[in-house]
């Protein structure tokens, strides 16, 4: 039986969106599960988080367009930029949100991006089998990938164990389907070898490179000031205008420089906390003085 929305979604979209929507009814049944949804939806819509998702998705945007004005991006695309923004940019997004500060290590966030690159690239571009039969993979390779992250997140030698074994039983599953993705392509490969295909595989690609890596920099950059203007408010009241002044003499240093920020923070940072006077702030400085318009 042909269905018009086949045309939007794939089979294995349409799997996951069942067992999204069955365990959505399942969890709203449930009280506390309820109630527990409801106070992560809160937390969501604080400023602190909303904020940088909505400036992330304004910033993402931009590039598509500026994209789109060069013939890398078309209105097709727009579903796999949409997986993209939810798989890729706010679960990268989550480490950084609220973290005060926490460090952007650049090969933890690169092998990162990669692991939900191909995550979107398996839901999106990667051959796909009849319903019934994505209905029965969706669960069982969800169940293996959260119990090979559980497993990672255990130091024991028996969770380590385990890990092995998950991780031989992915490179099964990984081999399987590229298997059947070859044999697609010996069949049919016209399908495969055209503008459209190669604009879907690297279009991720691109948008990590485009948003989500200065998202990530940016967010991380702030994160470190944050932390430099809560040193500041330690210990003794300042006035306002001497908080205003210690924290633009930061970055007049310091700048956009996650170096000199993070150089600052372990070590400057701590005499912060007890200036009273701009002259005080001044002598951190090495004396200099700075103006400050208005």
């Amino acid at each position: 039986m042909d269905f018009a929305i086949l045309d939007i979604f794939s089979t294995r979209e349409l799997a996951l969106g069942c067992w999204m929507l069955l365990i959505a009814i399942w969890s709203f049944m449930k009280e506390k599960i309820r109630s527990s949804l409801l106070n992560v939806g809160r937390i969501l819509l604080s400023p602190k988080i909303l904020v940088p998702i909505l400036l992330v998705g304004a910033w993402l945007s931009l590039v598509v367009v500026g994209l789109r004005e060069i013939s890398l991006w078309t209105p097709d695309l727009l579903k796999d930029t949409v997986y993209w923004y939810l798989v890729v940019a706010l679960v990268s997004l989550s480490k950084y949100v609220g973290s005060n500060g926490r460090d952007l290590d650049i090969q933890d966030f690169i092998l990162d991006n990669l692991k939900l690159i191909v995550a979107v690239e398996l839901l999106v571009t990667f051959y796909t089998f009849p319903f019934w039969v994505e209905l029965i993979l969706v669960p069982i390779t969800s169940f293996v990938v959260m119990m090979s992250v559980y497993a990672e997140t255990k130091q024991e030698e028996k969770y380590r164990r385990v890990a092995k074994v998950i991780k031989g039983f992915q490179a099964v599953m990984g081999l399987a389907f590229i298997g059947i993705a070859l044999a697609e392509f010996i069949n049919a490969p016209g399908g495969f070898l055209s503008f459209a295909t190669l604009q879907g595989f690297l279009l991720p690609f691109i948008l990590s490179l485009l948003v989500a890596a200065p998202a990530m920099y940016l967010l991380s950059l702030y994160g470190n000031y944050e932390l430099i203007g809560i040193r500041l408010k330690m210990a003794k009241e300042k006035p306002r205008s001497v908080k205003m002044y210690a924290m633009w003499r930061v970055f007049v240093r310091c700048g956009l420089s996650r170096q000199k920020v993070l150089s600052f923070l372990r070590g400057d940072a701590k005499k912060l906390m007890h200036v009273q006077t701009r002259r005080d702030v001044n002598e951190i400085f090495g004396g200099e003085k700075v103006s400050v318009s208005g």
